[in-house]
C-alpha cells in the first residue's frame, strides 16, 4: 500500500504539477530510503524495493501511457518511416529516400548516427524520432469514462434558431453534415457513436516565452471533440493530442504528419471504428468520426490545407478568389467566391507533377499544394477553414490593427484612408512597363488572337499584371461584377469566356 501511495503521488507530481523527472527519481529515491530505515529499525521486511527508481514505471504500472507508434523522421524533408525496436536496423535506409516528385533526386540525408555505448561499443540509433498516438485508442478510452457516450450523444441535432447560433455545433453547416450513404451524420443510428472534431496546427516554444531574441520551435497537431459542450471540449483529458514536432515543417512537408492523422480519420469515416468495449455498451459500439473545421491563425490554416501561406501572397484568402492586389476592394459582392471543385483539381494536378519546376507552375497559376485532407471524401477547404479567433480577439490583433495601422480613434473623421486632394489610384494599377512586360503583351494578345484550344490553361501562365492589362484595355469583368477583380485563374477565365462570346477576333 505504501509504495503505491507513492508511485501515485509521483503520478500527481508528474502530471499535474509537470515536476522533471530528475526531480521526481530524486523523490522517489528519498521515499525509497527513508521506507528502508524505517522498516530495519521496526525489525520489519524491507518493502522498499517496491518503490520505482524511474518515473516512468509508475505510469506504466497504472496503464497511464497513451498508445503511440514510433518514427524516423528525416531532419531535412520530415519523411516518415515506421520504427520497431526489435527488427535489425539494416532493415531501413541509412540515408532518407523520400522524392518530392518521379524525377526528382532523393533527399539523401543520413536517417541514423553511431553513438558510444560503453568503452569501445557503439550503437546504431536513428538522428530524429517521432512519436504519433494512435486515435483508435484515445477515443476508446476517452468513452471508457463514465458520463462520456451521454455527453457525446446529447448534443442537439437541428437549427434551433437561424438568429440565434451560440455555438459552431448550432451552424447551418453542422446540421448539414452527411454521412457515407449521404444521410445525416449526427446523431446517427441508436446503436453508433458519431464524432465531429476540430483540427488544429500551431507552432509554440517549448521552453516557454523567452526572452533575447531565443528562438525554439515546436509544432503541435491536435484534435477537439466539438460534440462536448464548449466548457469541456479543451480541457486537456478531452484534447487528442496527435503529434508534436520538433521544429515548424515548411510548406508541404507538413503533410507527412498529416498524412497519420488522416488514415485514421478515413476509417472512422467509413466503415468506422468499431471499440470492443465502452463504459455503457459491454459488448462494444461503433464508432464514426469527420474531421470539419480547421481551425488555426492564418500562416497554420494555409500551409494545412494547402494553400498558399505567405502573408503577401498573391493568394491571400481561402475564401474568394481576391488577388492581394484587390485587397482595397471592400464590396463583398465584388468577391469572386472559391470553388472546392476547382480547389481539389488544382491540388491534384500539384501532386501529380512530374518534376519540381511543373509543380511551382501550378502552384503559381493556382495557389493550391496537396494537402492529405483532401483524402478525406467529405473535406471542403473554403467552407470548413475557420477565422481563429483568438489571434483576432484575445491576443488583440484586431484592436492593434485599428487603432495603430488604420489610425482609427474618436478625435478623427472616418474616409478611405486617402487625402482628399489625391486622384485615385486604381484607373490603371498596372501600367505595362518596360521591353520585357510588352513582349509578353504582345504574346497574350496573339493568343487570344488565334483561340486555339487549351488556351484558358495557356493564358494562367501569364503573371497577372499581364491578363489585368488585357482586361483593363477591353473592359473585360466577370458577370455581374463592376471592377476587374480575381486571381490569375480568375482573370484568366474572364478573359476565355469574352473571347468565346465575341463574334470577331481581338484585333
Amino acid at each position: 500500500m505504501t509504495a503505491k501511495s507513492a508511485m501515485v503521488l509521483s503520478l500527481v507530481l508528474q502530471s499535474i504539477h509537470f515536476t522533471p523527472r530528475r526531480a521526481l527519481r530524486t523523490h522517489l529515491g528519498g521515499v525509497r530510503d527513508i521506507l528502508r530505515n524505517h522498516d530495519l529499525s521496526m525489525g520489519l521486511e524491507p518493502g522498499a524495493q517496491n518503490i520505482p527508481k524511474d518515473p516512468r514505471t509508475c505510469i506504466s504500472h497504472f496503464d497511464l501511457l497513451p498508445v503511440t507508434t514510433e518514427y524516423i523522421c528525416c531532419p531535412s524533408c520530415h519523411a516518415l518511416y515506421p520504427y520497431e525496436h526489435q527488427n535489425h536496423n539494416s532493415t531501413y535506409p541509412q540515408g532518407c529516400n523520400y522524392r518530392t516528385t518521379q524525377s526528382s533526386t532523393p533527399c539523401g540525408i543520413l536517417l541514423w548516427k553511431d553513438i558510444q555505448v560503453r568503452g569501445n561499443d557503439y550503437r546504431r540509433v536513428p538522428i530524429k524520432k517521432h512519436l504519433h498516438q494512435e486515435l483508435k485508442s484515445w477515443v476508446g478510452r476517452l468513452l471508457s469514462r463514465k458520463g462520456m457516450e451521454t455527453l457525446v450523444k446529447g448534443r442537439p441535432h437541428a437549427l434551433l434558431s437561424p438568429d440565434i447560433v451560440d455555438d459552431i455545433w448550432l451552424s447551418r453547416v453542422f446540421v448539414g453534415l452527411k454521412d457515407s450513404s449521404g444521410k445525416p451524420f449526427y446523431p446517427g443510428p441508436p446503436n453508433e457513436i458519431r464524432l465531429v472534431f476540430g483540427l488544429s496546427v500551431d507552432s509554440f516554444n517549448p521552453l516557454g516565452n523567452q526572452t533575447a531574441k531565443q528562438k525554439v520551435s515546436s509544432t503541435g497537431i491536435w484534435l477537439t471533440l466539438l460534440n462536448l459542450p464548449w466548457n469541456l471540449r479543451h480541457i486537456q483529458e478531452n484534447l487528442y493530442l496527435a503529434d508534436v514536432i520538433p521544429g515548424k515543417p515548411s510548406l508541404d512537408q507538413i503533410n507527412h504528419y498529416l498524412n497519420l492523422v488522416v488514415r485514421e480519420l478515413l476509417e472512422f469515416w467509413d466503415p468506422g471504428v468499431f471499440l470492443s468495449r465502452t463504459y455503457e455498451h459491454l459488448l462494444g459500439r461503433l464508432t464514426k468520426a469527420m474531421v470539419v473545421p480547421v481551425i488555426c491563425d492564418k500562416l497554420g490554416a494555409h500551409q494545412t490545407v494547402g494553400y498558399s501561406s505567405a502573408p503577401t501572397a498573391h493568394y491571400f484568402c481561402v475564401l474568394c478568389d481576391l488577388d492581394y492586389d484587390d485587397i482595397k476592394v471592400l464590396d463583398r459582392t465584388q468577391w469572386p467566391p472559391k470553388s472546392c471543385s476547382e480547389a481539389r483539381r488544382f491540388s491534384t494536378l500539384w501532386k501529380e507533377a512530374i518534376n519540381d519546376k511543373e509543380k511551382l507552375a501550378i502552384f503559381q497559376s493556382f495557389g493550391w499544394r496537396w494537402s492529405p485532407l483532401f483524402d478525406l471524401p467529405y473535406f471542403d477547404p473554403v467552407l470548413f477553414t475557420v477565422i481563429d479567433s483568438m489571434h483576432a480577439l484575445d491576443l488583440g490583433l484586431l484592436q492593434t490593427h485599428c487603432r495603430d495601422l488604420f489610425g482609427i480613434d474618436l478625435d478623427n473623421l472616418g474616409g478611405e484612408g486617402m487625402p482628399h486632394d489625391s486622384p485615385r489610384a486604381d484607373i490603371e494599377p498596372y501600367p505595362v512597363l518596360g521591353d520585357e512586360d510588352t513582349k509578353k503583351l504582345r504574346k497574350c494578345e496573339a493568343l487570344i488572337k488565334n483561340n486555339l484550344p487549351g488556351m484558358l490553361y495557356e493564358l494562367v501562365t501569364f503573371n497577372r499584371r499581364i491578363l489585368y492589362t488585357i482586361c483593363l484595355r477591353h473592359g473585360i469583368k466577370g458577370d455581374g461584377y463592376q471592377e476587374i477583380v480575381g486571381t490569375r485563374w480568375v482573370l484568366a477565365k474572364n478573359i476565355n469566356l469574352w473571347v468565346s462570346l465575341e463574334s470577331t477576333p481581338v484585333p
